[in-house]
């Protein structure tokens, strides 16, 4: 994978300054690693890949939070528009964390806001989530860590970008789940646009849309007590892929 990823023309992380797509479409597929190298020889002469110090493959830490009786994830679980996630990310090759919001709406769309978490104390962190959600991060608990790597791909000419993640790992506490087959493709656009080159490719691969969080597919498979009928489809099909 990373030969064919080196193939790619390269982007600065200041050049993608003009697809930061804070408000957005996300579109996410889920396939096995085994069609990635296909996908990426399908793509190139279309994207360019971000890289940050000679390196393409970046490796991501997030903490999960959510209320002590999971409100945030049973809102996702059980379709409710308007939903939240809240999470502290650590971008481990540029050493960054940032405090994240991510809400979507009832028209489908995310919304992100964040803060540079090191720039501020943990009482600014703690009304910065007052301010975009109906939280205060001392309120919450963290559910979930999850860490894995990803590279991001960046349209030549449309308003595009789109993030893969591999090496899935997903820890509470003594519990822990890593997936090392499956692949998660998320599509970011300012509007859905049928014609991009990635989801054209992943239509000849046959991999279809399939809707996922990281957070709550992780609480649910090792967390054994929780509510998780609306993912069982999901959770089968992650199954499938890690066997193959």
């Amino acid at each position: 994978m990373i030969e064919i990823l080196n193939t790619l023309e390269n982007i600065s992380l200041s050049e993608m300054d003009n697809v930061k797509l804070m408000n957005r479409i996300d579109t996410k597929y889920v396939m096995h690693i085994s069609k990635l190298p296909l996908l990426l020889q399908a793509i190139e002469p279309y994207y360019r890949v971000l890289e940050i110090d000679n390196n393409r493959l970046m490796t991501y830490k997030n903490n999960y939070f959510d209320t002590a009786d999971f409100k945030l994830y049973l809102a996702h679980h059980n379709g409710r528009v308007n939903r939240y996630k809240i999470r502290i990310r650590e971008y481990v090759e540029s050493q960054t964390v940032f405090t994240e919001i991510k809400f979507k709406d009832n028209k489908g769309k995310t919304r992100k806001k964040r803060t540079l978490t090191q720039k501020h104390s943990q009482e600014e962190n703690n009304l910065f989530v007052k301010k975009h959600s109906p939280y205060y991060l001392s309120e919450l608990e963290n559910k979930l860590d999850i860490k894995f790597q990803r590279f991001t791909l960046v349209n030549k000419t449309k308003n595009e970008r789109a993030t893969i993640d591999v090496n899935l790992n997903f820890k509470k506490d003594q519990h822990e789940c890593t997936l090392r087959k499956t692949v998660i493709v998320e599509i970011k656009q300012e509007t859905y646009d049928s014609d991009s080159e990635l989801i054209k490719a992943l239509k000849v691969l046959k991999v279809n849309e399939q809707r996922i969080s990281k957070y709550c597919i992780g609480t649910a498979l090792i967390n054994e007590s929780i509510k998780k009928n609306n993912f069982k489809q999901k959770m089968m099909t992650i199954h499938k892929l890690e066997k193959n």
